[in-house]
């Protein structure tokens, strides 16, 4: 045991020695509560602070540079190891830390508060890039010819809005053309790594999603060179291709579902994993001041039962209270649906949203998309936004 202890520090050691990116050292942490803008290696997210100082205790004793911050908007405390400004600086630690550390899900945060504007002392930045899109620049003759075939890579994925070129947070899903075979899931911010040796596909076919945006899918060709894909590729910096590409705006009429928006089960009120897709909703709003939304609930069946209703005074809409005060019976799905439709509007409103620009409607199991009774049947269990207006 103290052998494998003593293998694990010599490895924690040099993957900290050996990375492109700096530790974060006491002289940035000013301000130890608060999360500030830039892009942070996490390695744990908690409710309750007292359990991220213990895994920051616990990381730093395995050798790690362990921090903690509050993030002033979900009210979560983020364990990380690594902040910079820009992706490309924690790329090496993010792939170190998840192979060589027991931190397998170590992910990217970013928290961008006017990033562009913000500077890194800490790390030794004296200039970042402005999180802008800027048009593909001229490749000379030596960028034309370079290959993307047999080479490992990592590929960092942007994602921009085509009318006001602003980056867009997005979910993408990446499959093998040929087989149909899921390569990945990600988010916008994180990093896909092919291994030249071990790939099997040739062509990635990559589908994005993003509220407020139609759903895209492109191609990635790697046989092709770099000559061939000017409008996806925005740099190839030693082995990390930049790809970016548009995202089209719904057009009124449009509908899409928020697949990451959850409520309890007979409730009107949601978990909390799904704030982060209704602040997407609350910037995607912001951004529009002239959008306006209906929000459609939707149940699985039409059955009536007991439901604990989300109440407007105390605004708990991610702290479900089992309390006969908020218990009603014989509550009926359509009911439910229309409440649950209705705490999505309470919650925009609250945060800013002007009341008129949301309307709601329960469907109740009006519009199930599978039968009530199919594997598939916790899918009819969704909310909907629709465009009105733009």
């Amino acid at each position: 045991m103290k052998r494998l202890l003593f293998s694990f520090f010599v490895i924690a050691s040099f993957i900290f020695q050996s990375s492109t990116a700096k530790p974060v050292t006491s002289a940035f942490l000013k301000d130890p509560e608060t999360l500030n803008a830039g892009i942070y290696l996490v390695i744990g997210v908690f409710e309750q602070e007292t359990n991220a100082q213990r895994m920051t205790k616990s990381a730093s004793q395995q050798g790690l540079p362990a921090f903690y911050k509050l993030h002033s908007k979900n009210k979560l405390y983020y364990v990380y190891t690594y902040r910079a400004l820009s992706k490309s600086k924690l790329i090496s630690a993010y792939y170190e830390i998840r192979s060589k550390t027991p931190f397998k899900d170590a992910w990217l945060l970013t928290v961008d508060d006017k990033l562009e504007n913000t500077r890194l002392e800490a790390l030794g930045e004296q200039q970042e890039e402005k999180h802008t899109i800027r048009p593909t620049a001229q490749k000379n003759p030596k960028e034309e010819a370079f290959s993307l075939a047999s080479k490992s890579l990592v590929f960092a994925f942007e994602n921009y809005d085509d009318v006001r070129q602003e980056l867009i947070p997005a979910q993408l899903t990446i499959t093998d053309k040929s087989s149909s075979k899921l390569i990945s899931k990600l988010q916008s911010d994180e990093y896909l790594s092919l291994e030249g040796g071990q790939r099997t596909t040739d062509t990635l076919l990559i589908t994005t999603r993003a509220l407020g945006y139609q759903e895209s899918s492109f191609l990635l060709d790697l046989q092709s060179d770099m000559s061939s894909m000017q409008s996806l590729i925005k740099e190839i910096r030693n082995d990390t291709v930049f790809v970016q590409f548009p995202l089209k705006q719904l057009e009124v009429g449009d509908f899409q579902t928020m697949y990451n928006t959850y409520f309890y089960a007979n409730s009107t009120v949601m978990r909390l994993q799904s704030k982060h897709e209704l602040d997407i909703v609350y910037n995607l709003l912001s951004r529009f001041p002239n959008m306006s939304i209906k929000v459609h609930g939707h149940t699985n069946g039409n059955s009536r039962g007991v439901a604990y209703l989300y109440n407007e005074e105390k605004r708990n809409y991610f702290d479900l209270i089992r309390t006969n005060e908020y218990k009603k019976r014989g509550f009926s799905s359509t009911k439910l649906s229309e409440y649950r439709a209705e705490t999505i509007k309470s919650y925009l409103v609250h945060k800013g949203i002007s009341e008129e620009r949301i309307k709601t409607y329960g469907w109740g199991g009006k519009q199930m998309l599978f039968d009530e009774d199919s594997p598939m049947a916790k899918n009819n269990i969704r909310v909907e936004i629709e465009i009105l207006n733009k």
